[in-house]
């Protein structure tokens, strides 16, 4: 089994009353180390992440299947894949941005077609890697194996509802750690904590679009 460099951080803190919206991490920006911390195992510092407390907005639904390869979150806006795992491989960082210029150009990531139909019937060529607070804003505390909700946001994710694909494992983020430039933060589906890796080693890609 390979080494990683996991840092776990606490999925959220409600034993001590504090919680974060999604919308709220992402309109703030929030990056790892930002925020509320308190003393995680071992004496790390965790960061509360978000969990969903109202969609709001006109519909009832978390996530929105969009019918063309592509699935809206309702609480912050953002696009995903709705293949979650459209490469069928774990890649390293640099592969995976790879993936994603591949996915701009030609509607592919390591030769499959992502089925992404959403502008006009072509793909689009804005996909991203998303940060790593995009990655938690994905999360459901209620479940693991995966930490996903389905679409309405009652249950655990099955495939199809929204999303296919999904694998209880690891996925890139954009986001490197500060002054350590071969190191990126990556989060466990598994359990929805997020941890660092070196980006020589491998985990899973899912593209996103808008935000920032």
């Amino acid at each position: 089994m390979r080494s990683k460099n996991r840092l776990k951080e606490m999925a959220v803190g409600v034993a001590m009353g504090v919680l974060f919206s999604a919308a709220a991490v992402l309109a703030g920006g929030l990056e790892p180390g930002e925020g509320p911390t308190t003393a995680g195992s071992q004496g790390k510092s965790s960061i509360y992440l978000p969990i969903v407390l109202n969609l709001g907005g006109s519909s009832s639904l978390r996530f929105m299947n969009n019918l063309n390869g592509t699935v809206t979150d309702n609480l912050t806006g953002l696009i995903w894949l709705t293949n979650a795992n459209c490469a069928n491989a774990t890649r390293d960082w640099a592969t995976a941005l790879s993936d994603v210029v591949a996915l701009n150009t030609n509607g592919t990531m390591n030769g499959t077609n992502c089925s992404d139909i959403s502008n006009g019937g072509s793909h689009q060529i804005d996909w991203r890697l998303p940060k790593v607070t995009e990655l938690v804003s994905l999360i459901d505390v209620a479940y693991h194996d995966p930490a996903l909700s389905n679409a309405a946001g009652t249950a655990k994710w099955t495939t199809g509802d929204a999303f296919t694909g999904v694998q209880s494992s690891w996925y890139w983020s954009s986001t490197t750690v500060a002054d350590l430039p071969d190191i990126a933060w990556y989060v466990n589906l598994y359990d929805g904590y997020r941890y660092l890796d070196d980006k020589t080693n491998t985990n899973y890609v899912w593209p996103v679009r808008g935000g920032q």
